[in-house]
This record gives C-alpha cells, structure tokens and sequence, in this order.
C-alpha cells in the first residue's frame, strides 16, 4: 500500500496557506493529491489545524475516486496510521509537481523506489527558499518529495510533537540508508515542471503557462471556433469551476428560444440566437476538453447539450423554420437538412485545412441570419451546399 503525507500549514509571503491558494480550478494541495494518486497512492493523509471547505472538498473528491482521505492535527498521529510494509510519499508543503513527472518516477505498473529526492545545493529552488528546500549535505538538497519505508516512518511518533513532519521523516530516511536521487531539473528558472507556490502571483504565471500549454491555438479560418478558445483561454482562473455548465445551459435554452422565434414569423431574430447557442456549445466544448486536460473529468451530460449534433439539429429547425415552416414546399423544407449534412461530411475530410471552417456552425449560421435579413436564405443555403459539395468532389478540397 502507497500512502502520501501532504500538509496545509505554511504561509505564503502574502500570509496565505500555500497549500491553499489556487491554481488552475484547484488548489495547491489539490494538485499534490492528483501528483500523488498518479503514482498509485490509495490513502492521502493531511496534516493541518483545521479542515476548512476546501480541505473537506478535497476528502471528498478524494472518496469519490475510491481512495482514501484522512486529516490530522499532528505527526504523533502518523506513526499508528502506517504498517511496516508500506511507503509514505511525502511533499513538501506548497510543492507543485508537474503530472509529468508521475510516469517519470513511477511508470506504470513498476515499483516505487525508495529513495529521497535531492536538488543541487546552487538550485535556484535550493537558493531561493533554504528554509524549505533544506541542505542535506554540502553537496545536496532536499528537493521537497521522499518515499519512506512506513517501518522508518512509524518512528516519527518518538520525536516531539513542535516538530515539522516532512524535515523529521527526512532525517529518519537518511540516518536508516534510505538512498539518495539528484533530479535532473535545470538550475536556472525553468526547472522542469518542479515548482515552488511562492506567491499568488507566481501562481498566476504558472496557470496562464498550464493553460496555454491546454489550449489549442487559435484557428482563425473557423472563427466563432477560434473566439470561443481565446475566451475560454483568458477566463480559465473563474471558468474551469462552472464554465462548462453555464455555456452549455445557455446553448440549449437560446437554442429553444431562437427555434420559436424561427418558426413564428422572426426568423432573421432565431437564426441570430442560434447562431449565438452555436457560440456557446464551443465555448462549452473548448471548458470540456480543458477539464479533461487538467482534470481527467468525464464530460457528463453537459457535453451531450453542447454537442455539435445537438446544434446541427437546432440549426436545421430553425432554418426549416426561417423558411416557412411546414407551409412551404417540400423541397424548401429538406433543403437544410442536406446543407448541414454536406458541411457535416465536408468538416469530417481528414484530407484538407478547410475542415475546421465547415465545422464551425456559429459563422455559418450567423452569416445564413444575414442573409435571411436580406430575403435570401434559399439563395445562401444552396450556395453554401454547393460550396460543401465541390470542396468534397472537386481537388480544391486538400487545400
């Protein structure tokens, strides 16, 4: 069994809990537990004064995912929590490690070694914070994470109850031979997804870096496409929590209002609000792939109201609807359904650059509201069909 010991104690320059702040829809102490379950941890234990929201919220984040989430008050509680044959994982309060390094230092399926972690004594970490990142030797030291024998760390409960847990099970490691690790991390600033929460700032800087590392870059022959990932790229510190739910909730109830609209005479009006439902079912889609990103989330049913079949359906309602409704000819009224079904197959090319444009049903059905102010809907519709066909047939196509 693999159990990790974090903490949520120390301040940060502002006099915030480092493990606290947040970071990315998450806190610090958040990410340590995900570092942590990555490398196979099924018990998390906390050593904190008290569990806050945001502690209880990680207990139960934690238990919904079948591992286990224990908080105390101390580390004398620690030793009676351990069996011999386990390992403890311990961080370093405020520690951020990238998920990278989970599969570099334990990859599936293999043994996780004994063994604590060092920084060369010039490390900027080790320089910059030697209260934290302490000096093992003169060549080395601690760079914040451990795997203890839990036979070393039950012996913690001999040691005075003032005394920093994670510094004492350093100490008890290294005076039993547990063996030493010098990361291979550059010395300078970048460090390699090894970082200290120094300040909200710094985590400000760390997000805005994670996000844009998420987030595709923006493809501007798909423009509403392209809008709706910058916004989900510059809103990510207070969209990654709800986002995805007020997007995709907005795209089904202007979806609904923009389909009356359409079919009772305002269809210039419907046209519009789907074309804006359009807008925000990607901008739903793109807060889904990133929470998938960083999170590993499930969609859930969020994805299927902000799904492009679920617009596509919308969109050819409301055109039937701009149209004339059941009232006008059969042919008038099947002419949506085979223009959305060629841009469909067109954006589906694996062949071309233009795909992204023919996916993007917010330009396209706000451009068809155009010209549905000018009396020619029926005109446009068999122009942008057309246009999905010869990109199709036609050698244009692997532009």
């Amino acid at each position: 069994m693999r159990t990790a010991l974090v903490a949520a104690l120390k301040h940060s320059e502002n006099g915030d809990r480092r493990a606290l702040m947040p970071l990315a829809g998450r806190t610090v102490l958040g990410w340590q537990v995900d570092f942590a379950r990555r490398i196979g941890c099924e018990r998390i234990v906390c050593i904190c004064e008290s569990t806050g929201p945001e502690i209880i919220a990680l207990q139960r984040e934690t238990e919904l995912a079948g591992g286990e989430f224990l908080a105390i008050r101390g580390h004398l509680q620690l030793g009676s929590l351990l069996r011999t044959d386990e390992k403890l994982v311990v961080l370093l309060d405020g520690l951020l490690i990238d998920r990278s390094w989970a599969e570099r230092l334990c990859p599936e399926d293999a043994r996780l070694l004994q063994c604590v972690y060092t920084l060369a004594p010039d490390h900027s970490l080790a320089k910059s914070h030697p209260e934290h990142f302490e000096r093992i030797d003169a060549a080395r030291s601690w760079a914040g994470l451990a795997i203890v024998p839990g036979s070393v760390a039950q012996r913690i409960a001999d040691y005075p109850p003032d005394g920093e847990a994670a510094s004492l099970l350093v100490r008890l490691a290294l005076q039993s031979g547990v063996p030493c690790a010098e990361l291979p991390l550059d010395k300078g600033g970048a460090n390699g997804g090894w970082q200290f929460a120094e300040s909200p700032d710094m985590l400000v800087r760390r997000e805005r870096d994670l996000i844009d590392g998420l987030v595709s870059t923006a493809n501007w022959l798909a423009p509403g496409d392209a809008l709706a990932g910058e916004v989900v790229r510059r809103s990510a510190s207070w969209g990654l929590a709800h986002g995805r739910l007020l997007a995709a909730s907005g795209a089904a109830l202007l979806a609904i209002v923009g389909i009356a609209l359409a079919w009772f005479g305002y269809g210039v009006a419907g046209l519009a609000m789907v074309g804006v439902a359009a807008f925000a079912a990607s901008l739903a889609q793109a807060w889904i792939r990133l929470r998938a990103s960083l999170f590993g989330n499930r969609p859930g049913v969020w994805a299927w109201l902000a799904s492009r079949a679920v617009i596509d359906t919308a969109a050819i309602t409301a055109l039937i609807g701009a149209l004339g409704g059941l009232a006008a000819a059969p042919e008038r009224l099947a002419l949506p359904i085979f223009v959305i079904g060629l841009a469909r197959i067109a954006a589906r090319d694996p062949d071309t650059r233009l795909g992204p444009f023919w996916a993007d049903r917010t330009t396209h059905i706000l451009a068809l509201a155009v010209c549905a102010g000018f009396g020619a809907l029926s005109y446009a519709l068999v122009a942008f069909g057309l246009a999905a066909l010869a990109h199709k047939l036609l050698p244009i196509r692997r532009i």
